[in-house]
């Protein structure tokens, strides 16, 4: 790996660690469980992104762009509110250019005009039948899955939320392998483990 990725690396991990710092004092001025857990993980969501060493692999081939997909079932205003605030800050990762989209689960999980995704995540509590679904699209093509709800990553996604006293990335290490996805090792230091 090149000096600049090393850097880019490093420079990565210390912003997750000021993240987390930030974050853990972002969740006493919300209301609302669910919209707390989004606001705070549609920020974190394109940092574990970030750290897929695949990560060059997941462009699109037709727009050369990582196509972050936000699954839903019901379009919520919580879901709107967040995307577009995600879309105004966020236009590239590791110099790559980012797109953000909202995907109905149906749409993703069906059998015709599937779109293209890099990584997804969950934007509301999912049925086990359907998570079971989604999980299988999401490995077949090595993704990235990630929830912001307790206890999605127990029940096999990839990546979510640790609250304690601290916010921390939360890693489901069974899953990822299934999936084939390698985290970068300075990141894996710093989340919780999910074995």
């Amino acid at each position: 790996m090149c000096g600049t990725a090393v850097n880019q690396r490093v420079l990565l991990v210390v912003g997750l660690l000021l993240f987390f710092t930030v974050t853990s004092q972002v969740l006493a001025g919300t209301t609302g469980e669910d919209a707390r857990r989004i606001n705070i993980g549609s920020r974190l969501f394109p940092n574990i992104v970030s750290v897929d060493m695949a990560l060059g692999t997941k462009r699109s081939p037709k727009t050369h762009a990582l196509h972050l997909g936000f699954v839903y079932q019901a379009y919520s205003a919580t879901l709107r509110k967040q995307l577009a605030l995600l879309a105004h800050r966020l236009k590239t990762i590791h110099k790559i250019p980012v797109i953000i989209e909202a995907i109905p689960l149906q749409r993703l999980t069906g059998s015709e005009n599937v779109p293209f995704v890099s990584a997804v995540f969950i934007a509301e509590k999912l049925s086990d039948e359907d998570l079971e679904t989604l999980l299988r699209f999401t490995s077949k093509h090595h993704l990235v899955t990630f929830s912001p709800f307790e206890g999605d990553v127990q029940r096999g996604v990839v990546a979510g939320l640790y609250i304690s006293s601290r916010i921390l990335p939360y890693i489901n290490t069974r899953a990822a392998k299934e999936a084939g996805i390698v985290f970068h090792p300075m990141f894996l230091k710093l989340a919780r483990r999910y074995e």
